[in-house]
């Protein structure tokens, strides 16, 4: 009897050992379809003329390996820079655990024609067991250092600098814009996010679908780990230094609702600063400037570009606007 005992738990062990690592294989195959689906994506972008892209720059070494950004330039400024233009850190969105930098290439291309350094950088993932808070944060503002030490190679001007992200890495841009206070060197300009996460715990709660990627972003639920979910909330991060910020969101989000950004500008409100509420009708998760293939949000960034840090100290009015003229339209 006691042998049949140990014979099923020893059938019971070997049962669940296979299971998880089919669960994490399939994961990891999740995880590569997806990267192999941005770089077909890139492949096949149709790049703006006048410019040009260097891939691969090594931005910052970690004991996880290298990480790397993509730099896109105005023609102009190659390869001798003739004159310094305002720069965006672009940060992938994959729920904390995915996405690439690539996956900006379309998006960055065209900003760039528009005369704008646009860099896209990797960041630290998170892994079964193995959350990436802080790490992720630290490597982005790492990013923004480098762009700094680099600015007369690529033609950044320094004080100029905008970070932009969706999903998770709207999230991480929103957090950037918060370290001011904390980093005055790192003196980000602007914040430009596309439906990212500001309520941790409020979003792990309410909205179960996105609760098991910020478990596994934290190392925990909220009941496990509380610290860290209000640590990596931005709604709890504001001040009034932080720069002016624009959030577009799309009002039927069903993975971070719009409440997420409502909640944000009304922090951003409270302590004075500067942003803009960009309310998408009949919008879901997972756009960027073009929506439904043809409707287009870049005049909406370029504005906030426009009236965003065009000299040094300057602290332009951003005003709140839900919905905006443009964003209203939209799907007409």
């Amino acid at each position: 009897m006691t042998g049949a005992v140990e014979r099923t738990r020893a059938s019971s062990s070997r049962w669940e050992l296979a299971t998880r690592t089919l669960r994490v294989l399939a994961w990891l195959a999740l995880l590569g379809a997806s990267g192999m689906l941005a770089r077909s994506e890139v492949r096949r972008a149709d790049w703006p003329e006048g410019v040009i892209a260097y891939t691969d720059v090594v931005y910052r070494r970690t004991p996880d390996g290298r990480l790397r950004m993509d730099i896109y330039v105005p023609e102009d400024l190659s390869p001798t820079p003739k004159r310094r233009h305002p720069t965006v850190l672009a940060i992938h969105g994959g729920g904390w655990r995915g996405g690439s930098r690539i996956s900006y290439g379309w998006m960055a291309a065209r900003l760039a024609q528009h005369g704008y350094v646009v860099a896209s950088a990797d960041y630290t993932l998170a892994r079964p067991g193995k959350p990436s808070w802080p790490d992720c944060l630290d490597d982005l503002r790492a990013a923004v250092h480098w762009l700094r030490r680099n600015a007369e190679q690529y033609g950044i001007d320094r004080d100029r600098i905008v970070v932009m992200g969706a999903s998770a890495g709207g999230h991480l841009a929103v957090l950037l814009g918060t370290l001011n206070d904390d980093d005055p060197s790192l003196g980000v300009r602007g914040v430009i996010d596309f439906y990212g996460p500001t309520d941790l715990r409020r979003l792990a709660e309410e909205t179960p679908v996105s609760a098991a990627p910020i478990a596994e972003f934290l190392g925990g639920t909220p009941g496990q780990v509380p610290d860290r979910y209000h640590d990596a909330s931005p709604v709890f991060r504001v001040t009034p230094t932080c720069p002016p910020m624009i959030l577009l969101h799309g009002a039927d989000d069903p993975h971070v609702p719009i409440e997420q950004s409502k909640l944000l500008a009304e922090a951003l409100a409270q302590h004075g600063v500067p942003h803009r509420l960009v309310e998408i009708p009949r919008a879901r998760h997972g756009f960027d400037v073009r929506i439904d293939g043809h409707h287009d949000l870049l005049p909406e960034i370029l504005d906030f570009f426009a009236n965003v840090g065009e000299a040094k100290g300057t602290r332009p009015s951003v005003e709140p606007s839900v919905p905006t003229k443009a964003a209203s339209e939209l799907h007409r």
